[in-house]
């Protein structure tokens, strides 16, 4: 049985997420996985404290089971070059499954 919407939110957590990042939007899915889109806007200090500043319009699919199984993230707008270092379905490489 498929979680409500609002249920699988804070059960991820995802609710202190979609207040951070205003530019979200949440939408499960038949499958019971749930799938966040939009623009992830973020302001960081690089290594040199210099201020990193941007926007990335991203869609992430969390998979019924997560976190025990990995997400899986695209940026759709094309602004990450497509021979940067991606998986065979155009997703965004986010580190080895651990065992």
């Amino acid at each position: 049985m498929v979680a409500a919407p609002g249920e699988q939110v804070r059960h991820l957590g995802l609710d202190a997420a979609l207040l951070k990042y205003p530019g979200l939007r949440v939408a499960p899915s038949r499958d019971g996985s749930v799938t966040v889109s939009g623009d992830l806007h973020f302001r960081v200090r690089g290594p040199a404290h210099e201020l990193i500043e941007d926007t990335y319009a991203v869609r992430i699919r969390l998979p019924q089971h997560f976190p025990r199984d990995l997400p899986t993230a695209w940026e759709t707008v094309g602004r990450i070059p497509n021979d940067s270092h991606k998986m065979d379905d155009g997703s965004l490489c986010l580190g080895a499954p651990t065992e």
